[in-house]
């Protein structure tokens, strides 16, 4: 299997030496990719405990957590919540996931990726962009958030670089992280390569693809589309920028 992060210095250095004027972008999902929705999740199910003096998520723990955030069925089947109870739990639950508060108290990143994402930030021509799901209401609590994840790593988010779903409902997802992309290219941008954790929106991104150079890199975490097979994509889990380190010593020599 090819790994994935030398697949993508490999892909920069080539698109960077054939378009060395343009502005190269490398474009990044949040939830599921940047941000592990383990951690949000057990903050909301024990939050919920806390609010209503039960017990049912007392011995929940992130690293336990296998099932996407909104398979609430499948969650709750999964640990063990009775039905009637479930019914209960997820009007609660769905409400309370987005809230501003839950971002900043348990938002975490996966090791490695702001580490990665400094390392492409501090590239000449080299831009990050965030394209998300998530709905633009929460425009300035993403951008704080992420922010403040990553000050300690010298990342920097902007909101001109965040592209949000202005359309809201789940299904019309796919479809606005690839109107994204395109407006990513309208505005001048070279987009190198895509990370997203949902094989349904790498599947609709690859139609905004016209010259055929993005790499569509799979984050093999948790995920609720079909995994599917799709043009110049590699999978992995583990962000590593030690191929991009290397890429620059032997550059340097």
């Amino acid at each position: 299997m090819v790994n994935w992060m030398q697949a993508l210095a490999a892909h920069y250095e080539t698109l960077g030496n054939r378009y060395p004027n343009d502005k190269l972008l490398i474009v990044f999902d949040i939830d599921g990719t940047i941000i592990d929705m383990r951690p949000i999740i057990a903050h909301v199910l024990h939050a919920y405990d806390a609010e209503h003096g039960t017990r049912h998520f007392a011995n929940v723990v992130a690293e336990g957590i296998d099932v996407h955030e909104d398979l609430f069925d499948e969650l709750m089947a999964a640990l063990e919540v009775a039905a009637p109870d479930a019914a209960r739990i997820e009007p609660w639950y769905r409400e309370y996931l987005w809230l501003g508060e839950t971002i900043n108290a348990s938002h975490q990143p996966f090791p490695g990726v702001m580490e990665l994402i400094r390392w492409f930030q501090t590239q000449s021509n080299t831009y990050v962009a965030l394209n998300t799901g998530r709905p633009e209401m929460l425009r300035e609590e993403t951008v704080e958030s992420l922010n403040a994840l990553g000050r300690e790593y010298g990342v920097e988010f902007t909101s001109e670089l965040l592209w949000m779903n202005g359309l809201n409902p789940d299904h019309f997802i796919p479809h606005t992280k690839a109107v994204g992309i395109r407006d990513f290219q309208k505005r001048g941008y070279r987009v190198v390569a895509v990370i997203d954790n949902e094989p349904g929106n790498i599947e609709s991104m690859v139609g905004a693809d016209d010259d055929n150079e993005i790499l569509f890199m799979h984050a093999d975490t948790i995920f609720k589309t079909t995994l599917t097979h799709t043009p110049r994509t590699v999978r992995g889990s583990t962000y590593d920028v030690t191929p991009f380190l290397a890429g620059q010593k032997l550059a340097a020599e």
